[in-house]
């Protein structure tokens, strides 16, 4: 429901302003602008909501976030976030420190975003763990609506990760 008053805001005044100019009638616009606003903003969040699915882990937003956490040495984990990337089509890794445990990767453009930002952050814990923070985020950070897409990323990323896992954490 967030969604949609986010949406219906933002296209409602934008098309009102741009439809007022246009017609020379501010009221036109305001009338013209919130009957748009409200059938796009109901298209795009049934849109999104369809598509997107229902969340296992309770995040619905643009930006996804899990952590895994391995029982392997802490070069083996990092090697194996590496070749995870290969899992997401059209990704290219960006920026690798093995020594501040940080992985960037991009995944290229299509129908459902204009290209998302993977991030892995790896940390040792205690009982040789190493617990990987991963997120998925659109790169346009305003993006209100990517159809599941961030998701998609995390949850094929988490399932490759998942084969190495430690069962009982």
């Amino acid at each position: 429901m967030r969604l949609f008053f986010r949406l219906f805001l933002v296209l409602s005044i934008f098309f009102g302003l741009y439809t007022g100019f246009v017609f020379s009638s501010f009221m036109e616009g305001i009338v013209r602008g919130i009957f748009f606003g409200a059938i796009s903003a109901l298209i795009l969040t049934v849109l999104n909501n369809r598509l997107a699915g229902n969340s296992s882990n309770g995040s619905s937003g643009v930006h996804q976030t899990r952590n895994v956490k391995l029982q392997l040495s802490y070069d083996k984990v990092f090697d194996i976030c590496v070749e995870s990337i290969k899992v997401i089509k059209n990704c290219k890794l960006e920026f690798e420190s093995r020594s501040q445990g940080e992985i960037v990767a991009k995944a290229g453009m299509n129908w459902k975003t204009l290209g998302d930002v993977i991030e892995y952050k790896l940390n040792r814990t205690d009982n040789d763990l190493i617990s990987i923070e991963l997120s998925s985020r659109p790169s346009l950070r305003t993006t209100m609506v990517d159809y599941g897409k961030n998701r998609e990323n995390v949850d094929k990323i988490v399932e490759y990760l998942n084969k190495y896992a430690v069962k009982n954490i």
